[in-house]
């Protein structure tokens, strides 16, 4: 138990420093800079860009090292790139490819600490449990949620807080997170050792073992699909809504990001007070669903009220879908190469986001927003109805989550 604690903190540090990113990037781009749709997309997808490129890589590195070692030496580089952004705009340089340069850097960062933090997970729950398993995964969204939202929070002060003193909490969050890591237990290597495998090898094996259970292959595609159109709008679409439909400022996208987050904890408060659900597969997919409604009543402009409340569900969803998601690819994909399948399975969400966020970026420019709200939330419509045929997600059982089929 004291292990998943120490774990749970790493989490939280690296959260904290992680909601201020997700609100001091784009309002740098939006708010400071003042750039136009396509830029933004750009700034957004320098640090998605990363991942669709580097993602496998870091997964399969993530299964032949040390995450013990290897995890706290990467979040230091993640801090030290933090310092070198709080010297940029301490020395006022600040500029579009400032942003594309750290944006790029963070992305290349953030690309193996995903795989490094999920292949460590086996230090402190048994995989093969499902029920704990699903329980230790939703714990560690409601880490990474509330302290995603506590980040957002401070990031939103940014009329009492200097961009400069946010900086400085990102690096000593991810500071903190490397010392809590680097206190987890040694684990014993699984019995396919991977150690001595080449990298293309690696990253073949992890390719395969997800190809031959269709579960995986449905999974993945889903999550791409919610990269792609859900992420890169709410990326791209919400902070221009902020500016140029609602005419509101820093304070007003960081309470809408807040929202989202709280929304996040919420579901994964009800979760853990539900227990285990017996159709994870059918909750992701209603998931979807509910995606689309909601970004249908977002493009009808509602009051600035009422478009809190409709972030706030967004997160409900999401974390539902996230938790229940992580919960059965964990579970599905071989322990040897699970740092492998896991990386897959990011790679789906964070590879296809910067795709979505250059679509929604010149989407906006050339249909305007709300158009292009209405045509994301028709399109997660139609998809959720074509999931009927695709009857093995559908049917998936928690208690089946064990046959790798």
């Amino acid at each position: 138990m004291r292990a998943l604690q120490t774990y749970l903190a790493g989490v939280s540090f690296s959260s904290l420093a992680m909601g201020i990113q997700v609100v001091l990037l784009p309002w740098l781009a939006v708010g400071v800079l003042a750039l136009d749709a396509e830029q933004v997309g750009w700034v957004q997808a320098s640090v998605l860009l990363p991942s669709l490129l580097l993602l496998l890589v870091g997964g399969a590195y993530a299964d032949g090292a040390d995450g013990g070692r290897r995890l706290p030496q990467m979040l230091i580089t993640l801090g030290l790139v933090h310092g070198l952004m709080l010297w940029v705009v301490f020395s006022e340089w600040l500029s579009l490819y400032a942003l594309l340069v750290y944006g790029v850097m963070l992305g290349i960062c953030q690309a193996f600490l995903q795989p490094l933090r999920d292949s460590m997970l086996p230090r402190v729950v048994k995989p093969g449990d499902a029920d704990d398993l699903q329980r230790s995964v939703i714990k560690i969204s409601l880490c990474y949620f509330a302290f995603q939202g506590l980040g957002i929070y401070v990031a939103g002060q940014q009329q009492t807080l200097e961009i400069s003193v946010l900086l400085l909490i990102q690096v000593l969050g991810v500071f903190l997170a490397a010392f809590c890591y680097s206190r987890l237990p040694k684990i014993s290597p699984p019995a396919e050792s991977v150690q001595d495998q080449e990298l293309g090898e690696r990253l073949g094996s992890g390719v395969r073992s997800l190809m031959a259970i269709p579960l995986l292959r449905q999974m993945i595609g889903l999550v791409a699909f919610n990269g792609f159109m859900h992420m890169g709008v709410f990326i791209v679409v919400i902070p221009l809504l902020v500016r140029d439909v609602y005419g509101l400022g820093a304070d007003y996208f960081a309470g809408l990001q807040l929202a989202f987050v709280v929304g996040n904890v919420a579901a994964n408060l009800g979760l853990l007070r539900r227990g285990a659900v017996q159709y994870p597969g059918r909750s992701v997919l209603f998931c979807v669903f509910y995606t689309g409604v909601l970004l249908l009543a977002i493009g009808a402009k509602p009051t600035v009220t009422g478009l809190l409340l409709l972030v706030f569900c967004w997160g409900c969803v999401t974390g539902v879908a996230s938790s229940l998601g992580k919960s059965i690819v964990q579970q599905l994909a071989p322990a040897a190469q699970r740092g492998r399948v896991m990386s897959i399975y990011q790679l789906a969400l964070f590879g296809m986001a910067p795709l979505g966020a250059l679509a929604c970026g010149y989407a906006v420019d050339y249909w305007g927003g709300l158009q292009v709200l209405f045509a994301s939330g028709i399109i997660s419509a139609v998809l959720f109805v074509a999931t009927f045929m695709l009857p093995g997600l559908w049917q998936l059982q928690q208690a089946s989550l064990q046959d790798n089929n």
